[in-house]
């Protein structure tokens, strides 16, 4: 029942995510039909507008927030600086008539996003970053670097996230895939496949969970709880969305070898076959 629950909760925010934009990290067509529960609004000004998500919020006064990624998925090796943020007004209400603006460009990586009490954060790259803006004029200002997590831009080497829960950012720095390696899961820095709590004030941070491939995502579902999806690949037959718990390991072996590899695996909440 549990499993089923997290499924259909997961299944409900990932089509309405679809539904506004598209897939994340990729630019899609606009849907043609949906469920028959859910409403089909387009929220883009025009056609031109084709944001590659990786975020969204909304501020307090109703206009919607998206991280747009804007990188090369074939370069995917190198630090890409074509992230952007995006403020768009006018949709909320029966008939939406959106406005977009540009509020933050040139951003290393964006992968994950979140607003919080009107204040904009950004996870990408190698660093989890606010984006102020204390002249009130729609643009932020430069990034105020929260926590930086070194990471040499190989494959997948991301910081998936981003939730506010417990007092703590939560994010995902993913492990790296060296696109000339041996080994699948060979990594050049520490703290990579992991969940990790970061402390908003000093930006600490403290491994949560480990075992992961490419955990691109980070939700609070059922009973407060923290869930992660993993992407299939070497080690994971299938992708998983995993209900995180403290400690636990969850699959992804790295060379060198970690701490945590001989740990007993745990499972996912649920499996999500490929294709």
């Amino acid at each position: 029942m549990r499993n089923a629950i997290v499924n259909k909760v997961y299944r409900q925010r990932f089509a309405a995510l679809a539904i506004v934009f598209g897939f994340s990290g990729a630019y899609a067509a606009i849907p043609e039909t949906v469920n028959p529960g859910l409403k089909l609004v387009n929220l883009r000004a025009d056609n031109n507008f084709q944001p590659m998500v990786t975020g969204l919020g909304f501020l307090s006064d109703g206009r919607l927030v998206v991280a747009h990624w804007g990188g090369d998925h074939d370069l995917l090796q190198n630090l890409q600086t074509q992230g952007k943020v995006y403020i768009i007004s006018g949709v909320t209400g029966d008939t939406p008539s959106p406005v977009v603006s540009t509020y933050a460009q040139s951003l290393e990586d964006p992968t994950g996003m979140l607003v919080k009490d009107d204040k904009i954060y950004v996870s990408g790259g190698e660093k989890l970053i606010e984006l102020p803006d204390e002249n009130k004029d729609g643009k932020a200002e430069a990034a105020k670097i929260i926590c930086k997590i070194p990471g040499t831009h190989s494959r997948h080497e991301f910081l998936f996230g981003l939730v506010f829960k417990d007092g703590k950012f939560w994010m995902n720095p993913s492990s790296a895939k060296d696109n000339n390696a041996n080994s699948a899961g060979k990594q050049k820095n520490p703290n990579r496949g992991t969940s990790m709590a970061v402390d908003p004030v000093t930006g600490t941070f403290e491994l949560f969970a480990m075992g992961l491939r490419e955990p691109n995502g980070i939700g609070i579902g059922p009973e407060d709880e923290l869930f992660v999806p993993d992407v299939q690949g070497n080690y994971l037959p299938a992708n998983k969305l995993i209900n995180i718990r403290k400690g636990r390991f969850y699959g992804f072996k790295h060379d060198p070898v970690e701490a945590w590899d001989s740990q007993k695996e745990y499972p996912p909440a649920v499996y999500l076959p490929q294709g």
